[in-house]
């Protein structure tokens, strides 16, 4: 009898270390799935970042290069406007010659004929002198 309950306890040890060793199995193959599923996130993670950090660098180099054009854009508005103000100045000091010149035409023109009239009164006096000299 008592042989009997050791041999029965004996083979409960050995259920019991099988069931351990399966659990045991069981847990090491669960955490290698984890550490793989894992291992492939992590990788899956590490080529987003990569790409995303890729795509700041060209969006960076594309931003520096659109402020340089910029800054050229705004460097040549500066020239532009600045030949403008010059052309602008040259446009008024012609137009302010072009009222002098208007206003010294219209001076010769009057002068001009009032030589005219002065010319036309005389040559009119002298025709009737010489024309009341022949009549005589």
């Amino acid at each position: 009898e008592w042989q009997d309950a050791s041999n029965a306890h004996a083979s409960d040890e050995a259920n019991e270390v099988k069931r351990l060793r399966k659990q045991l199995v069981a847990m090491e193959k669960g955490r290698k799935e984890h550490v793989q599923r894992s291992t492939t996130q992590a990788r899956a993670a590490q080529l987003t970042i990569a790409s995303q950090a890729k795509i700041l660098q060209e969006k960076a180099g594309n931003l520096e290069v659109a402020q340089q054009e910029a800054q050229q854009y705004q460097q040549q508005v500066v020239s532009h406007q600045m030949e403008l103000d010059h052309v602008m100045q040259a446009m008024q000091r012609t137009f302010a010659e072009k009222e002098q010149l208007v206003a010294r035409l219209a001076q010769m023109q009057e002068q001009n004929l009032k030589l005219q009239a002065e010319h036309a009164e005389k040559a009119f006096t002298n025709n009737i002198g010489v024309g009341g000299m022949q009549f005589r």
